[in-house]
């Protein structure tokens, strides 16, 4: 049993089975996003199981599964104070996408791989402070996946992961003594969430998001 406490015995029969590790890294990818906020040794632990996993099986899908965990274990080390680890990790993912010709890229749908390895980059500025270039990172990131075309309007998901942009960049923008810039993002995820509102009344998760902005 490794620390994510959900190997199964198919994986464990065979090891060249990509379909059940797959589900075991997305269990570790998943439970690591929960534990990181509250237990960010035991995140890393998850996180780590789930790298070694994926790196049992040499195909596409796995080096993308690498890759976000990569980014996404550069957060508990950053709560853990190795700010020099994180880094290697986010750059390991950004190794790993440019490998499968995934980064440089011009568009960047919502949900892609590259989406969490420039929030990690981002995320990882503003650690260091550097808020000017962690505005810039997400402000790349919000720019990209703007110019894929994505379907706010009328996808649930895309409304959400743009919406999740915004909110950080608006955060990063204020801390660069962006106000303006700022504000324009609030307007934005709030006009957003009223338009969806009015498309599905008394939907819960609308409403939460409503209230994240300040309308309910």
């Amino acid at each position: 049993m490794g620390p994510t406490g959900v190997q199964g015995p198919a994986v464990r029969r065979n090891s060249a089975d990509y379909a059940s590790r797959a589900r075991l890294v997305a269990a570790s990818r998943d439970l690591g996003d929960i534990l990181r906020h509250s237990e960010p040794a035991h995140a890393l632990a998850v996180y780590d199981y789930g790298l070694q996993r994926s790196a049992e099986i040499e195909n596409t899908e796995s080096l993308q599964d690498r890759a976000r965990l990569l980014a996404d274990s550069s957060y508990p080390l950053l709560a853990l104070h190795r700010r020099e680890e994180a880094k290697r990790r986010i750059d390991a993912a950004f190794n790993l996408l440019g490998y499968l010709k995934l980064w440089p890229a011009q568009t960047i749908r919502p949900g892609d791989q590259a989406t969490y390895a420039l929030r990690a980059l981002g995320d990882y500025y503003a650690d260091k402070s550097q808020a000017t270039d962690a505005a810039r990172t997400y402000r790349e990131l919000l720019d990209k996946t703007m110019a894929s075309k994505p379907s706010p309007e009328t996808d649930l998901r895309d409304a959400n992961s743009i919406s999740v942009i915004e909110r950080r960049l608006a955060e990063l923008e204020r801390k660069a003594g962006q106000t303006e810039e700022a504000d324009s993002l609030d307007r934005s995820r709030r006009e957003l969430w009223q338009r969806w509102d009015q498309r599905r009344p008394n939907n819960s998760f609308v409403r939460r998001q409503l209230t994240a902005v300040g309308l309910k």
